[in-house]
């Protein structure tokens, strides 16, 4: 292991702790043997596709609260995935049957019936207004089948089109990056410390194995 990389024990078998879509077999293999930890404690190691192509986001955007390790992490390089972009259409029938079973009440004008309200710095969109309600940008992102919530939407003749960037919730790793940055002769332990800030890296080590 290189010098980053302590030893931590278990006291039971042990799978792969840490998603790693490295082309490497040999980098792999040796992630495997490895546990990313905060303050001593296994991380909840979140991952996704593609970022939206700037930084990856921030815990507290996506779920209840913050996570330490789990800040805005630079993966500009993920720009050049395929499938970065995407775009989905949906018309007004579609919309008004979606949001309606959402709870939301809609003026008679489909033009009124979204509105993006706030943006992460990371891109992704916090608060959308839909009709009478407000949801999160990975509500509607579920809603619609959207692969990713950092969106923009523009009002169309017969309904709204999103152009969407990037493949998943936004947060810890990249698996796009991840890739981009292996390729660029970046190690394992190298790429897992800059997707997920401020952790450490230990050999995992069995009972019945030697310290």
């Amino acid at each position: 292991m290189g010098s980053s990389v302590k030893r931590w024990s278990m006291s039971s078998s042990i799978s792969c702790q840490l998603p790693l879509p490295i082309c490497s077999a040999q980098a792999a293999r040796a992630a495997c043997r490895c546990v990313a930890l905060y303050d001593g404690e296994p991380i909840a190691a979140a991952y996704h596709a593609i970022s939206a192509g700037d930084t990856t986001e921030r815990a507290e955007n996506i779920w209840n609260g913050p996570l330490p390790y789990l800040v805005e992490a630079e993966s500009n390089w993920d720009i050049l995935a395929p499938g970065y972009k995407s775009t989905l259409s949906v018309t007004d029938g579609e919309l008004k049957e979606l949001l309606t079973a959402a709870g939301a009440t809609l003026l008679p004008d489909p033009a009124t019936w979204l509105s993006i309200q706030e943006r992460s710095p990371a891109g992704y969109v916090t608060q959308v207004q839909a009709g009478s309600i407000t949801l999160h940008g990975n509500q509607l992102r579920n809603l619609l089948g959207l692969r990713s919530s950092a969106f923009e939407l523009e009002r169309t003749h017969t309904g709204y089109t999103f152009y969407v960037r990037g493949y998943g919730h936004g947060a810890g790793l990249s698996q796009a990056g991840a890739d981009y940055l292996a390729r660029q002769g970046e190690t394992f332990d190298e790429i897992l410390l800059h997707y997920y800030s401020g952790i450490t890296l230990a050999e995992v080590v069995l009972s019945g194995e030697g310290m």
